[in-house]
């Protein structure tokens, strides 16, 4: 994807500060429709701190998304991206990471939620 939006080969091979990969990755949001703890979420992170020279953790940590139908591992994935993105102390980060995560199930859906109106 990043090859194809900005030009730059390998991206994943090598760390890089290219500022097109950096504007490009801002526009991003990562979504796992079934994070239970977060370890997906936690490996982009990872791979980010890996490969993604001079890229915020905090603000990759506002680009995450996730879905789960247990709200206690909703709870867990939202601190554990906060404390990797050493955001622990600061509770409107917690309180900006904590919005984009929801209690539900993917899998169950109406054609009401679909076309967007209310049940």
């Amino acid at each position: 994807y990043l090859e194809s939006k900005t030009g730059v080969m390998d991206y994943s091979m090598t760390p890089t500060d290219s500022c097109a990969v950096n504007d490009t990755i801002e526009k991003l949001i990562f979504l796992d429709y079934s994070c239970g703890c977060g370890e997906f979420l936690l490996a982009v992170m990872h791979y980010f701190k890996k490969f993604v020279a001079g890229y915020s953790l905090k603000k990759l940590a506002t680009q995450l998304r996730g879905v789960d139908i247990n709200p206690i591992a909703i709870m867990i994935t939202v601190v554990r991206i906060v404390e990797y993105a050493e955001g622990a102390r600061d509770s409107d980060f917690l309180r900006e990471v904590a919005e984009n995560f929801l209690v539900g199930n993917p899998l169950i859906h109406t054609e009401q939620q679909a076309s967007g109106n209310s049940v």
